[in-house]
C-alpha cells in the first residue's frame, strides 16, 4: 500500500524482488549499470541516484528489503548492494 502512489518504487520493487530471488550471494551493482536499466532520462548519474536512493528507501520501509548504498575510500558513491533473500 505505501508503495502505490510511486510507480518508480514499485519498478524497484519489482526488480529486488526478482534480482533478489535469482541471486546465490550478495552482489554490487553499481550506478552505471542502474541508470541503464532504470534512469534513462536522467542526463548526470547524480540525479538518477538521488531519485533511485529516495525511492529505494520507500521500498526497504514498505517491504524491509535491506538495500546498502556503497561508498569507495575516497568517500563517492559507486552503486549499491543487494543481498539474497
Amino acid at each position: 500500500a505505501k508503495l502505490r502512489k510511486s510507480s518508480y518504487a514499485l519498478d524497484i520493487y519489482t526488480w529486488l524482488t526478482y534480482r533478489t530471488h535469482n541471486l546465490d550471494k550478495g552482489v554490487h551493482i553499481g550506478w552505471q549499470a542502474l541508470n541503464k536499466q532504470f534512469g534513462s532520462e536522467f542526463q548526470q548519474i547524480r540525479d538518477f541516484r538521488r531519485t533511485f536512493e529516495r525511492n529505494m528507501r520507500l521500498v526497504e520501509k514498505a517491504t524491509g528489503f535491506q538495500i546498502k548504498s556503497i561508498i569507495n575510500d575516497r568517500g563517492m558513491p559507486t552503486g549499491v548492494w543487494v543481498d539474497p533473500c
